[in-house]
């Protein structure tokens, strides 16, 4: 596995790629994850094995930068079979994962999350400012949906599940869920050509479902790029025929989608970050007849 990081200041210089897997025989297909710690260095996770044969040694693993270099690689996850998997760390420091077992069980260290009748596809969790756990998963169902389920107490009781689409809005692709500074948790998902977006706040929980593809083709991808600032507002990004991207008013009001590179093949979808001056920062692959990324920003608005 090979990491980028981000780039070190405005002149736009990068740091040479470093390979965090050294020494291991296999390494999943699962894309890796960057998560940031509380206080703000970034650790890396992959699920793989140091050797091969041994089934000990298969697990989920993380590296955290530290200072001008990188921690050892730790084990933290002995999960020999999962689909997908999301590390996420609590305001204490405290490393929790959610995680999904094919075909249909979803858990967070060994409190089972989902029914067990309807194959489970995908999985995501955010901790919020106070601290709760919000787990968010497609439920292969009829209609597909995307369910959500809620922790005040650190894993220890969850809420009942709770569909978060009907027939219009249901998911048949990827979705991201990010909490924010304020207190709130965003999600994103495509559903059938569109894209769209909740907010979950502490006083009102889930708001209205916004559609922001505004005519534009949604996802042929396989994740969406979701971010937010400083302020709390998100920003989404999406691959299809194109790249494109928008972004959430002070109003609540979405602008109309921007197009930031045209004519695309396929490739997993883009990666967007907003930095503390506001700037917008995005990374997307482009498989052609080579597999090459690319990098752009703009500017605060």
């Amino acid at each position: 596995m090979i990491f980028w990081p981000a780039s070190s200041g405005p002149a736009g210089d990068w740091s040479e790629a470093v390979n965090l897997s050294e020494g291991f025989d296999l390494i999943s297909v699962l894309p890796p994850k960057l998560v940031r710690r509380p206080d703000g260095s970034v650790c890396a996770f992959w699920h793989g094995a140091r050797v091969s044969r041994d089934p000990a040694t298969i697990g989920l693993y993380m590296r955290c930068r530290s200072g001008e270099g990188w921690s050892e690689a730790e084990q933290v996850e002995a999960r020999q079979v999962t689909a997908r998997y999301d590390p996420k760390f609590t305001a204490a420091g405290a490393l929790v994962s959610l995680y999904e077992v094919p075909p249909s069980s979803l858990k967070l260290a060994d409190t089972e999350l989902a029914d067990g009748f309807k194959t489970v596809n995908g999985a995501a969790l955010a901790v919020d400012q106070a601290g709760a756990f919000h787990a968010v998963w497609v439920r292969q169902g009829d209609p597909f949906s995307l369910e959500h389920r809620l922790s005040s107490d650190g894993g220890q009781s969850w809420s009942d599940p709770a569909s978060l689409t009907d027939e219009a809005t249901k998911p048949n692709g990827p979705f991201n869920l990010l909490a924010d500074e304020q207190g709130n948790v965003h999600l994103v998902w495509a559903g059938f050509g569109k894209i769209f977006y909740r907010r979950w706040t502490p006083a009102d929980g889930w708001g209205e479902v916004s559609e922001l593809t505004g005519g534009q083709p949604g996802s042929g991808s396989t994740s969406l790029g979701l971010a937010v600032d400083s302020q709390g507002l998100a920003h989404v990004a999406w691959q299809g025929q194109n790249l494109s991207y928008v972004q959430q008013q002070p109003d609540g009001r979405w602008s109309a989608p921007q197009i930031l590179a045209e004519a695309l093949n396929s490739g997993p979808g883009p990666k967007v970050a907003v930095d503390a001056e506001g700037r917008r920062h995005f990374v997307w692959q482009v498989e052609d007849d080579a597999v090459d990324l690319y990098y752009a920003t703009l500017p605060p608005p």
